[in-house]
């Protein structure tokens, strides 16, 4: 089988209007991007891709970055170390719990959103699933 994907990754900050970004801004933009490719199963193996990176920005501000977890590598020996996607788990931020995508945990399964990485492939030549889209959230308040 096939090495599982990784999970995203987190990013996190506090913007304070008129000190990180103008007063005049009233949009923060998300680009949420998808999760890695699978991996192809079988003799020549090939190993996932890494997720895309899932950005914040906002005028006057030059933004935030949260990237795309590794793709599992193949494994051409036969013996994988396990084969669940991780799971990018909770992120505690000023108090707050937000949770990632849960561990993909059957053979080729897609990972799940937010950031999940697919799970690697069965025995004998099987393809693991892609990873799980990304995520974002903000929070206004004053």
């Amino acid at each position: 089988p096939g090495y599982p994907g990784e999970a995203g990754n987190w990013a996190s900050v506090t913007l304070k209007r008129g000190v990180h970004i103008p007063w005049t801004t009233t949009t923060i933009s998300f680009g949420i991007t998808a999760g890695g490719t699978r991996g192809s199963g079988g003799g020549g193996g090939t190993a996932g891709g890494q997720g895309g990176s899932s950005t914040a920005t906002a005028s006057g501000w030059a933004g935030l970055s949260a990237t795309g977890g590794l793709g599992g590598k193949a494994d051409l020996s036969g013996s994988s170390s396990g084969n669940d996607g991780k799971s990018p788990g909770t992120y505690n931020f000023n108090g707050i719990p937000y949770s990632g995508g849960a561990a993909a945990t059957a053979d080729g399964q897609v990972g799940n959103a937010p950031g999940g990485g697919g799970a690697g492939g069965k025995n004998f030549g099987g393809a693991g699933g892609v990873g799980g889209p990304g995520g974002g959230w903000a929070r206004a308040y004053q």
